[in-house]
């Protein structure tokens, strides 16, 4: 009974061991079963667009350098892709990359990210089987004190022959590194010559431009935001801040177009707030004088009957009037005349003076 138990698990033994070697062995060779690689544009932080585009040529070279893919080239999976009418920058989930693969017709795209903080380029990378969906490999290295060739020969080359399953073991040299400590120091030292300060290195550095070009970019007062969408784009720093004062040109003309805008509508509001206080002020006035025109008539009537009155009493006198009396009436009528007259005159220039303002508010309505 215990020799058959322990056959069994002998037996047992040898079955998981043969899996194992089994599933080691497909790892190992199993891209020799569809070895056809399609490498897409990597993406990054603090690197400009035209360097990731030349890591992501070195990665296909060194991919096709392992003889154990069939690479697609680059011109022709652009023109494949703009047949299909795809965008490919931004394609970083995974369906999309499935997605290219199955436009491409090859096995696994290859796709990752290289990301530069200071002097460390960190990159890793990773084998997305088209078929299945699934991450095949993933592999990551980091270039401590690096200069970006170091990433196209040493960086790179070690990654491409991970994924193939291969060594992938070179080393950046001391001498490179005392080289790179060495343009390190000319480099700040440049920096600080040109009158950038100590506190902008690190800012400069994150943007993997050269000093003079930090320096433009600096004169020309380009905002962070601007800085990182400088670094993404493919264009030079010149051709960049070219096109930026072209647009801060434009933005300026449509601010000066609003603003004419604005004051043409201001001028108009202020011409019809100023028709309006004329019609009001011309009304009123019209009424106001009118009225007291109206006063000094009415006042004029009056004393114009008083005197009246006064000369017919006189001319109606009987005898045995005394002549104090008479003179009285006469003296009255005079007085009353006197006054009319005068009431008269203010009502004649009250009376004109109204016609103009009423002149006024007529015309007000005609513009």
């Amino acid at each position: 009974m215990k020799n058959m138990v322990r056959n069994t698990i002998n037996r047992f033994q040898k079955v998981v061991c043969i899996t194992s070697l089994l599933i080691v062995f497909e790892q190992l060779y199993a891209f020799e079963k569809d070895a056809s690689i399609a490498v897409l544009e990597l993406a990054g932080n603090g690197v400009s667009v035209s360097n990731l585009g030349g890591f992501s040529n070195r990665l296909r070279t060194e991919m096709f350098n392992t003889d154990k893919f069939t690479v697609v080239e680059r011109s022709l999976m652009n023109e494949i892709l703009k047949e299909q009418k795809f965008q490919q920058s931004g394609c970083t989930t995974q369906e999309c990359v499935i997605e290219v693969g199955q436009m491409l017709s090859v096995g696994y795209i290859v796709t990752g990210n290289v990301d530069k903080v200071g002097n460390l380029y960190s990159v890793a990378i990773r084998m997305v089987n088209v078929e299945t969906g699934k991450i095949v490999k993933i592999e990551k290295e980091d270039c401590d004190q690096c200069q970006i060739e170091d990433v196209f020969k040493v960086t790179l080359y070690n990654l491409a022959r991970k994924l193939a399953g291969l060594a992938g073991d070179r080393k950046v040299s001391k001498r490179t590194t005392v080289q790179n400590e060495e343009r390190e120091i000319e480099s700040f030292l440049r920096f600080k010559k040109i009158g950038l300060s100590e506190d902008e290195w690190g800012a400069y550095k994150e943007t993997g431009l050269s000093i003079m070009d930090y320096k433009k970019i600096k004169t020309f007062g380009l905002s962070k935001l601007k800085v990182q969408e400088l670094v993404k784009s493919n264009l030079t720093v010149d051709e960049f801040l070219t096109k930026e004062q072209e647009r801060l040109q434009e933005e300026k003309k449509v601010l000066l177009e609003k603003q004419k805008k604005q004051d043409e509508i201001k001028k108009k509001k202020t011409i019809k707030a100023a028709k309006l206080s004329l019609k009001i002020i011309t009304g009123t006035a019209t009424v106001l004088l009118s009225g007291v025109a109206l006063y000094y008539h009415n006042k004029v009537q009056d004393h114009i009957q008083k005197a009246n009155d006064a000369i017919a009493n006189y001319n109606a006198a009987e005898s045995g009037v005394s002549s104090t009396e008479l003179r009285l009436y006469k003296s009255t009528s005079l007085v009353e005349f006197d006054k009319a007259d005068k009431y008269e005159k203010n009502r004649n220039q009250f009376f004109l003076l109204s016609l103009g303002f009423c002149a006024v508010f007529g015309i007000s309505f005609t513009f």
